[in-house]
């Protein structure tokens, strides 16, 4: 379940700035592709009229799309299930802010979410480079958070309610990274420039 718009206050449009030679809703988009455990990925977007060119690029990535509220994020990503893909079990929430994902770690992630039946988080402090992946949780643990809850925070930021309730995991199986410090989510200009500049060094700009 990918969640992106236009309208960001620290860095407008970032959707479609590019990462590498692609933008990065792009760029993202085709690494989720890869990842065996996919079978089914949704753009969760806004209603808003600046966000028409994000359903633009999701119909030419082959990829369905729903429009929904800007700030109940969690009423988003529930009928982008509903309307979509009733019978999903498992959610990635892929929030399009981190192009980086480590894709081999992220199937991973969701095999251990399959099995715990639970949360599965990567972002514990210090464990990993913050970017590479992104949480997975059973659909029962959506339902419950819109049953349980309706604070803000919780709404905007769905997983927040599980952690502060202690129903989940950290994923820990990062032992082939040489800095756990390095932030690779993209907030800021300086943060996608960071990006370009691994994807230089690396030489990943033509690898999707």
């Amino acid at each position: 379940m990918i969640t992106a718009r236009m309208g960001s206050s620290r860095l407008h449009k970032k959707m479609i700035r590019n990462i590498g030679n692609k933008s990065l809703l792009v760029y993202f988009i085709k690494s989720l592709k890869t990842i065996p455990l996919i079978d089914n990925i949704i753009l969760a977007t806004t209603t808003n009229e600046d966000d028409n060119g994000l359903c633009i690029i999701a119909e030419e990535m082959n990829i369905k799309f729903f429009r929904g509220s800007e700030n109940n994020v969690l009423d988003r990503i529930d009928k982008a299930i509903s309307f979509n893909a009733p019978n999903t079990s498992i959610i990635v929430r892929a929030c399009a802010d981190n192009p980086l994902i480590d894709t081999k770690i992220l199937n991973k992630i969701i095999e251990e979410t399959i099995e715990s039946n639970h949360l599965i988080t990567p972002f514990e402090l210090n464990s990993c480079p913050f970017g590479i992946g992104l949480a997975v949780f059973p659909k029962y643990q959506l339902d419950e958070i819109k049953i349980q809850t309706k604070k803000p925070i919780y709404l905007e930021h769905v997983e927040n309610y599980l952690i502060e309730k202690g129903k989940f995991s950290f994923f820990h199986k990062f032992n082939d990274y040489i800095s756990h410090y390095l932030y690779l989510t993209i907030d800021y200009e300086e943060d996608l420039q960071r990006c370009n500049y691994f994807m230089k060094l690396f030489n990943l700009t033509n690898s999707k």
